[in-house]
């Protein structure tokens, strides 16, 4: 079956002495593997449209055993990372991200819509890139459901007590422990903002310094204590 699909392309393998297996995060299919015939060849059009951090509309045969790429319409290669490292290393730290936790043939169209804009907010150059690395951790972890239980919060900010994050038990709590961290009030309000905005309006904010300090670690404890992080790009991005 023949059918286009827009996504961006997350990782590529050479396959035999021409060839490339290109794994791409879609629109309407989720994560796929297609191969790229000949795209390993000097004058194949397929060259240049076939590397990582490609966003493109693939013209795809989706078969019974493998799928193929017959063209790519190329819409951002994101060429801006091609001169900042720092940016780039931060670009391929999502993609490997997303690698690993998208599903091939599932609904991950926010998590593309999440990957389109975290990588777009790079390229303006106006948030620091440790704050727009942790609102994506969080923004993804919030698609996936698997973020702090925030009611306690909600239920007690009226009354403006103390809040601390226990990772153990996944939950922003007012119990503190030799094992919790303290949260900020305005942290916690950056972190509902987060949970109820559209993807489209993720960076759309202003963080104090002390909030972004509070905000980065606490996203980032959690992070380690709950989920896998050992990426390849981490040792470059950190």
């Amino acid at each position: 079956m023949q059918e286009k699909v827009r996504g961006i392309i997350l990782s590529h393998f050479p396959i035999g002495e021409y060839d490339k297996r290109v794994v791409i995060l879609t629109d309407k299919k989720g994560k796929i593997s297609a191969f790229a015939k000949n795209a390993r060849r000097q004058k194949s059009p397929l060259t240049a449209k076939t590397n990582p951090l490609i966003l493109g509309e693939f013209d795809i045969y989706f078969g019974n055993k493998s799928n193929s790429i017959n063209d790519i319409k190329l819409i951002d290669d994101f060429s801006y990372f091609s001169s900042n490292l720092k940016a780039a290393n931060l670009a391929f730290y999502f993609i490997e991200f997303m690698d690993y936790y998208t599903n091939e043939m599932s609904d991950e169209l926010d998590m593309l819509k999440l990957l389109y804009v975290s990588l777009t907010e790079i390229t303006k150059n106006k948030l620091p890139l440790n704050l727009i690395r942790y609102i994506f951790i969080f923004k993804a972890l919030v698609i996936l459901g698997e973020y702090p239980n925030m009611d306690e919060f909600i239920n007690n900010k009226d009354k403006d007590p103390s809040f601390y994050l226990d990772p153990n038990n996944n939950t922003i709590t007012t119990s503190k422990s030799a094992l919790t961290i303290p949260v900020r009030t305005s942290t916690l309000k950056m972190l509902d903002y987060l949970i109820n905005t559209d993807i489209k309006n993720l960076y759309a904010i202003d963080v104090k310094p002390r909030t972004l300090n509070n905000f980065c670690d606490i996203i980032n404890v959690y992070f380690n204590k709950n989920h896998y992080n050992n990426f390849n790009s981490l040792k470059y991005l950190d």
